[in-house]
Protein backbone atom coordinates (compact mmCIF):
# COMPACT_ATOMS: atom_id res chain seq x y z
CA UNK A 1 0.00 0.00 0.00
CA UNK A 2 2.61 2.46 0.68
CA UNK A 3 4.73 1.50 -2.98
CA UNK A 4 5.06 4.82 -4.80
CA UNK A 5 6.12 4.92 -8.33
CA UNK A 6 8.48 7.73 -9.37
CA UNK A 7 6.25 10.48 -9.03
CA UNK A 8 5.26 9.22 -5.66
CA UNK A 9 1.71 8.00 -6.52
CA UNK A 10 0.27 5.32 -4.48
CA UNK A 11 -2.42 2.51 -5.37
CA UNK A 12 -4.85 5.08 -4.08
CA UNK A 13 -3.99 7.72 -6.47
CA UNK A 14 -4.63 5.84 -9.09
CA UNK A 15 -7.45 4.35 -8.38
CA UNK A 16 -8.85 7.86 -7.69
CA UNK A 17 -7.31 9.16 -10.45
CA UNK A 18 -9.16 6.93 -13.16
CA UNK A 19 -11.97 6.23 -10.45
CA UNK A 20 -11.73 2.82 -10.26
CA UNK A 21 -14.60 2.89 -7.15
CA UNK A 22 -14.20 -1.11 -5.95
CA UNK A 23 -10.30 -0.45 -5.77
CA UNK A 24 -10.98 2.43 -3.36
CA UNK A 25 -12.97 0.21 -1.80
CA UNK A 26 -10.73 -2.32 -1.26
CA UNK A 27 -8.00 -0.29 -0.18
CA UNK A 28 -10.09 1.40 2.46
CA UNK A 29 -11.08 -1.58 4.28
CA UNK A 30 -7.15 -2.38 4.33
CA UNK A 31 -6.10 -2.10 7.98
CA UNK A 32 -2.66 -1.43 6.37
CA UNK A 33 -3.87 2.02 5.10
CA UNK A 34 -2.16 5.20 7.23
CA UNK A 35 -3.47 8.17 7.45
CA UNK A 36 0.20 8.90 6.12
CA UNK A 37 0.05 6.79 3.27
CA UNK A 38 -3.87 8.11 2.78
CA UNK A 39 -2.86 11.99 2.44
CA UNK A 40 0.39 11.54 0.85
CA UNK A 41 0.81 13.91 -2.03
CA UNK A 42 2.43 12.80 -5.65
CA UNK A 43 5.12 14.58 -6.75
CA UNK A 44 3.29 15.88 -10.34
CA UNK A 45 0.70 17.71 -8.82
CA UNK A 46 1.11 18.05 -5.60
CA UNK A 47 -2.13 16.49 -4.43
CA UNK A 48 -3.85 13.68 -2.43
CA UNK A 49 -5.76 10.59 -3.52
CA UNK A 50 -9.15 12.65 -2.92
CA UNK A 51 -8.31 15.44 -4.45
CA UNK A 52 -7.05 13.61 -7.91
CA UNK A 53 -10.61 12.16 -7.79
CA UNK A 54 -12.06 15.76 -7.08
CA UNK A 55 -10.20 16.97 -9.55
CA UNK A 56 -11.36 14.43 -12.18
CA UNK A 57 -15.12 14.39 -11.12
CA UNK A 58 -14.99 11.06 -10.08
CA UNK A 59 -18.33 11.64 -7.46
CA UNK A 60 -18.24 7.53 -6.31
CA UNK A 61 -14.68 7.55 -5.31
CA UNK A 62 -15.06 10.85 -2.78
CA UNK A 63 -17.96 9.14 -1.60
CA UNK A 64 -15.80 5.71 -0.91
CA UNK A 65 -13.03 8.17 0.86
CA UNK A 66 -15.82 9.86 3.46
CA UNK A 67 -14.98 6.02 4.74
CA UNK A 68 -11.95 6.11 5.48
CA UNK A 69 -11.00 7.50 8.62
CA UNK A 70 -7.73 10.18 8.94
CA UNK A 71 -8.47 11.67 5.27
CA UNK A 72 -7.46 15.35 5.05
CA UNK A 73 -10.37 16.66 3.95
CA UNK A 74 -8.81 20.58 3.82
CA UNK A 75 -5.99 19.96 1.65
CA UNK A 76 -4.99 21.59 -1.10
CA UNK A 77 -3.18 21.49 -4.55
CA UNK A 78 -0.55 23.29 -5.78
CA UNK A 79 -2.35 26.30 -6.72
CA UNK A 80 -3.44 26.47 -3.17
CA UNK A 81 -6.69 25.20 -4.49
CA UNK A 82 -9.24 23.68 -1.89
CA UNK A 83 -11.68 20.41 -2.75
CA UNK A 84 -14.52 23.38 -2.83
CA UNK A 85 -12.48 25.44 -5.07
CA UNK A 86 -11.57 22.65 -7.57
CA UNK A 87 -15.25 21.26 -7.32
CA UNK A 88 -16.15 25.15 -8.32
CA UNK A 89 -14.02 25.72 -10.94
CA UNK A 90 -14.39 22.65 -12.95
CA UNK A 91 -18.20 22.69 -12.20
CA UNK A 92 -18.51 19.98 -10.95
CA UNK A 93 -22.09 20.96 -9.07
CA UNK A 94 -23.62 17.96 -7.72
CA UNK A 95 -20.08 17.12 -5.88
CA UNK A 96 -19.39 20.67 -4.42
CA UNK A 97 -23.13 20.54 -2.89
CA UNK A 98 -21.76 16.93 -1.76
CA UNK A 99 -18.74 18.57 -0.30
CA UNK A 100 -20.15 21.28 1.21
CA UNK A 101 -22.80 19.12 2.74
CA UNK A 102 -20.41 16.52 3.98
CA UNK A 103 -17.61 19.25 5.66
CA UNK A 104 -19.91 21.03 7.50
CA UNK A 105 -21.14 18.33 9.22
CA UNK A 106 -17.72 16.55 9.65
CA UNK A 107 -14.91 18.74 10.03
CA UNK A 108 -11.23 17.41 9.91
CA UNK A 109 -9.21 17.72 12.55
CA UNK A 110 -7.51 20.66 11.11
CA UNK A 111 -10.55 22.23 10.12
CA UNK A 112 -11.90 21.46 13.43
CA UNK A 113 -8.80 23.16 14.73
CA UNK A 114 -8.97 26.23 12.56
CA UNK A 115 -12.35 26.62 12.90
CA UNK A 116 -11.95 26.29 17.09
CA UNK A 117 -9.07 28.85 17.36
CA UNK A 118 -11.15 31.51 14.83
CA UNK A 119 -14.10 30.76 17.11
CA UNK A 120 -11.61 31.16 20.26
CA UNK A 121 -10.66 34.46 18.74
CA UNK A 122 -13.85 36.13 17.73
CA UNK A 123 -15.25 35.06 21.40
CA UNK A 124 -11.96 37.11 22.80
CA UNK A 125 -13.04 39.82 20.28
CA UNK A 126 -16.88 39.35 21.31
CA UNK A 127 -15.52 39.77 25.32
CA UNK A 128 -13.36 42.92 24.38
CA UNK A 129 -16.64 44.30 23.21
CA UNK A 130 -18.74 43.21 25.98
CA UNK A 131 -16.13 44.47 28.28
CA UNK A 132 -16.46 48.31 26.24
CA UNK A 133 -20.16 47.75 26.53
CA UNK A 134 -20.36 46.62 30.21
CA UNK A 135 -17.91 49.35 31.30
CA UNK A 136 -19.81 52.58 29.33
CA UNK A 137 -23.06 50.33 31.32
CA UNK A 138 -21.52 50.72 34.41
CA UNK A 139 -20.46 54.17 34.25
CA UNK A 140 -23.64 55.06 32.88
CA UNK A 141 -25.10 53.13 36.33
CA UNK A 142 -22.97 55.26 38.15
CA UNK A 143 -24.23 58.15 37.08
CA UNK A 144 -27.15 57.33 37.14
CA UNK A 145 -27.32 55.88 40.96
CA UNK A 146 -25.11 59.51 41.78
CA UNK A 147 -28.06 61.74 40.58
CA UNK A 148 -30.89 59.48 41.99
CA UNK A 149 -28.99 60.32 45.64
CA UNK A 150 -28.43 63.82 45.05
CA UNK A 151 -31.91 64.43 43.96
CA UNK A 152 -33.03 62.19 46.96
CA UNK A 153 -30.53 64.29 49.45
CA UNK A 154 -32.15 67.50 48.11
CA UNK A 155 -35.70 66.19 48.55
CA UNK A 156 -34.85 65.26 51.45
CA UNK A 157 -32.91 68.47 52.60
CA UNK A 158 -36.12 70.23 51.52
CA UNK A 159 -38.31 67.88 53.49
CA UNK A 160 -35.86 68.86 56.88
CA UNK A 161 -36.18 72.40 55.91
CA UNK A 162 -39.65 72.56 55.49
CA UNK A 163 -40.71 70.43 58.67
CA UNK A 164 -37.65 72.72 60.67
CA UNK A 165 -39.15 75.74 59.78
CA UNK A 166 -43.04 74.33 60.52
CA UNK A 167 -41.58 73.18 63.93
CA UNK A 168 -39.45 76.61 64.71
CA UNK A 169 -42.98 78.14 63.93
CA UNK A 170 -44.94 76.03 66.21
CA UNK A 171 -42.07 76.70 68.71
CA UNK A 172 -41.84 80.61 68.27
CA UNK A 173 -45.92 80.56 68.75
CA UNK A 174 -45.48 78.53 71.89
CA UNK A 175 -43.25 80.87 73.39
CA UNK A 176 -45.70 83.64 72.22
CA UNK A 177 -48.39 81.90 73.71
CA UNK A 178 -46.53 81.44 76.78
CA UNK A 179 -45.07 84.68 77.08
CA UNK A 180 -47.96 85.92 76.90
CA UNK A 181 -50.07 84.32 79.51
CA UNK A 182 -47.15 84.78 81.61
CA UNK A 183 -47.19 88.61 81.32
CA UNK A 184 -51.40 88.35 82.12
CA UNK A 185 -51.23 86.37 85.13
CA UNK A 186 -48.54 88.92 86.23
CA UNK A 187 -50.45 91.56 85.39
CA UNK A 188 -53.62 89.65 87.46
CA UNK A 189 -51.20 89.39 90.39
CA UNK A 190 -50.00 92.82 90.28
CA UNK A 191 -53.47 94.13 89.82
CA UNK A 192 -54.31 91.98 93.02
CA UNK A 193 -51.11 93.04 94.92
CA UNK A 194 -51.99 96.61 94.66
CA UNK A 195 -55.57 96.65 95.66
CA UNK A 196 -54.64 94.59 98.55
CA UNK A 197 -51.95 97.40 98.94
CA UNK A 198 -54.30 100.38 98.40
CA UNK A 199 -56.55 98.59 101.11
CA UNK A 200 -53.60 98.20 104.05
CA UNK A 201 -53.07 102.36 103.11
CA UNK A 202 -56.38 103.25 103.82
CA UNK A 203 -57.01 101.32 106.75
CA UNK A 204 -53.96 102.30 107.95
CA UNK A 205 -54.62 105.92 107.10
CA UNK A 206 -57.56 105.59 109.00
CA UNK A 207 -56.57 104.22 111.82
CA UNK A 208 -53.46 106.84 112.49
CA UNK A 209 -56.35 109.50 111.71
CA UNK A 210 -58.68 108.08 114.41
CA UNK A 211 -55.64 107.73 116.68
CA UNK A 212 -54.56 111.85 116.09
CA UNK A 213 -57.62 113.48 116.64
CA UNK A 214 -59.13 114.45 120.30
CA UNK A 215 -61.43 113.00 122.15
CA UNK A 216 -64.84 114.52 122.87
CA UNK A 217 -66.13 114.49 126.67
CA UNK A 218 -69.21 113.21 126.87
CA UNK A 219 -71.58 115.34 129.06
CA UNK A 220 -73.56 113.19 131.84
CA UNK A 221 -76.73 111.82 131.50
CA UNK A 222 -79.45 114.34 133.39
CA UNK A 223 -80.87 112.64 136.21
CA UNK A 224 -84.38 111.95 136.22
CA UNK A 225 -86.87 113.20 139.38
CA UNK A 226 -87.99 110.35 141.39
CA UNK A 227 -91.57 110.65 141.32
CA UNK A 228 -93.70 109.64 144.60
CA UNK A 229 -95.37 106.50 144.19
CA UNK A 230 -99.43 106.68 145.96
CA UNK A 231 -99.75 104.55 149.15
CA UNK A 232 -100.20 100.89 149.18
CA UNK A 233 -103.49 100.64 150.32
CA UNK A 234 -104.47 98.48 153.78
CA UNK A 235 -105.42 94.80 152.89
CA UNK A 236 -109.18 94.77 154.21
CA UNK A 237 -108.89 91.19 155.87
CA UNK A 238 -105.96 92.19 158.16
Amino acid sequence: LDITDEYCSTALHYACGKGKTHCVALLCKDRRMTRRIINLKSMDCDATALMQAVENGFFSCVERMTEIAGVDWATKNREGQSLEDVARDEKYTGLLKFLRKFMSENDSPRQYKKRKLSKLTQVLENLDDDMKVEDIALGDEYKKKVEDIKADCSTRRKELEEDYARQREGLDNELRDELSAIHESNEKQKQRLENQHKKKKEALKTEIKGRMSPVKSVPPAPECPAKSLPPAPECPIC
